[in-house]
């Protein structure tokens, strides 16, 4: 390790507190400057454990300055970069800038996954001037998804990208992409409903404007219209390497016409309510099928559905299977599921086994999926050549602040052979017992007895394991910001044996996962 790297791990280990629609919808479319570094506050609730196991009142837990390029105003101005960048129209956000020229497009998921952040950016209100500018960008980018929608292209609503020019792009692709729609309907969703929350907001989009009513909702309701017709289809992954029904897909999916269907009860909207309702119902139910019982494993596509594509998934496994919570915004109960921390906890221990960088006492950093080929270089895949992403590592600490901040709205967690081994790793990563070897550590862990499996709100314990779940997340962050140089320059992937960066350079994608990550952490603080 270079010696500046060095630094900044002596640096975080100190400062790891940080940033601590038809009907009445077709009506309503027819009518119409940074400090040099932040001061982090402490932890105000929730206490951090000692390596003896001692709990630290969270009031002694002090105020960190972290650097600056690693500060949330920052890492906005990064991904800001990237958005309506010099030569580019308005509103188009470049995948990447630097490292590999396929990543100097617009791509529908990455573009709506990083709006996605300059939205949430918004709703936590502020400097007026700061949001005004942010409301800015987001219809340029509403503006500049419409006009890329309206272009004819080879697969219509689910073309994967476009030029920065919203020129279509022509070339041999994996398409139909078609979780890109549903992350753009679900965020238009949203946007369209803090409009209505905020009408004096400085936006061309604001509510009862012309240029709301001739272009957002429209926007949702065609995207909305396809997926309708297409959501039973096979389609490409995220990784855009196999054509087949996808459990992210149609998270994604089911997540967007929830959300709509939402819009359309109060808009008056009966008939569109009920009609998103009943989609998103569908799906859901197809979502169950994805729980492979034998494996223990939430499987990133439907084995009968493979039609073409890279066919050496065994495993199932992938990555993608978390962020479809991260990216849906999923409740307690959906966070808390057992097969989802089972899924998890194999990939984590997957990718420890896996790469050389892990084989230290830290938090793994995390891949896409244990059988990748993906180099980081066009066209040089070969087993065993996948690396870490710091995308799939930052998935993985908002988890464990998502599992923080489910537990403490919930009240109680009832431990199962199924999530024991994923909070033991959170209380201690030296213990490797799984199943329910995991289970019954856990229990003496945590003081349980006689069988006893609900841990509550009102023991030492629950707080000590709330505690230990965030201690565990800043551990996956610790590894990422490893990787961020004090210019703020980062890439896609990691070498999984050397350590070196790898990859596409500024993906945008990381700065967005990344302010994800943080919210999520606020919210398990609060």
């Amino acid at each position: 390790m270079n010696s500046y790297a060095t630094t900044l791990v002596v640096a975080f280990s100190a400062v790891l507190a940080f940033v601590g629609l038809g009907g009445a919808f077709d009506d309503a479319i027819a009518g119409g400057s940074t400090p040099t570094a932040a001061v982090v506050p402490a932890i105000e609730n929730g206490s951090r454990v000692t390596p003896s196991g001692a709990l630290v009142p969270a009031v002694s837990r002090q105020a960190a300055i972290i650097p600056e390029f690693l500060a949330e105003p920052a890492i906005l101005r990064r991904l800001l970069t990237n958005v309506s960048s010099e030569g580019t129209m308005p509103g188009s956000v470049m995948a990447a800038v630097g490292g590999n020229s396929e990543y100097l497009y617009h791509w529908s998921r990455d573009a709506a996954i990083t709006m996605r952040e300059v939205l949430e950016r918004v709703r936590r209100g502020g400097d007026a001037a700061e949001e005004a500018k942010l409301v800015g960008t987001l219809d340029d980018y509403f503006d500049f998804s419409w006009r890329s929608v309206l272009s004819p292209t080879e697969s219509g609503h689910g073309e994967p990208k476009v030029t920065p020019r919203a020129e279509p792009f022509t070339e041999e692709w994996g398409r139909p992409q078609n979780d890109g729609p549903a992350l753009r309907a679900l965020l238009g969703v949203d946007y369209y409903e803090w409009l209505l929350d905020h009408p004096n907001a400085t936006s061309r989009n604001a509510p009862g404007a012309n240029q709301l009513r001739s272009s957002l909702l429209p926007m949702i309701k065609s995207d909305l219209d396809y997926l309708e017709l297409n959501w039973r289809a096979p389609s490409f992954d995220v990784w855009e390497e196999v054509l087949a029904d996808h459990y992210y897909t149609r998270a994604v999916q089911e997540r967007a016409f929830r959300r709509a269907s939402e819009l359309a009860q109060r808009l008056g909207d009966a008939t569109s309510e009920q009609r998103f309702r009943s989609t998103a119902d569908e799906i859901r139910t197809s979502l169950l099928g994805y729980w492979d019982e034998q494996e223990g494993v939430l499987r990133t596509h439907l084995p009968e559905s493979f039609v073409r594509g890279k066919d050496y998934k065994a495993s199932g496994l992938d990555t993608t299977v978390l962020m479809a919570r991260m990216h849906t915004g999923a409740d307690a109960k959906a966070i808390l599921d057992d097969q989802l921390l089972a899924t998890a906890t194999r990939l984590e221990d997957a990718f420890h086994e896996q790469y050389a960088v892990n084989h230290v006492e830290k938090a793994p950093l995390v891949g896409r999926y244990p059988e990748d080929r993906y180099t980081g270089l066009p066209h040089q895949d070969r087993e065993g050549g996948g690396n870490p992403w710091l995308i799939t590592t930052n998935a993985f600490a908002e988890l464990h602040y998502r599992v923080a901040d489910a537990l403490g709205s919930e009240g109680a967690v009832t431990f199962t052979d199924r999530n024991a081994a994923f909070y033991l790793t959170a209380l201690d990563s030296k213990r490797t017992a799984r199943g329910h070897a995991a289970l019954e550590e856990l229990g003496d862990l945590l003081g349980l007895h006689d069988g006893e499996r609900t841990l509550r709100t009102d023991s030492d314990a629950f707080e000590r394991l709330q505690s230990a779940l965030v201690d565990r997340g800043d551990s996956f962050l610790e590894r990422v910001q490893e990787n961020i140089t004090a210019e703020g320059r980062h890439t896609e992937q990691i070498h999984r044996d050397t350590g070196a960066p790898i990859g596409a350079e500024q993906l945008t994608w990381n700065e967005a996962s990344l302010l994800s990550a943080y919210r999520a952490r606020r919210a398990a603080l609060r």
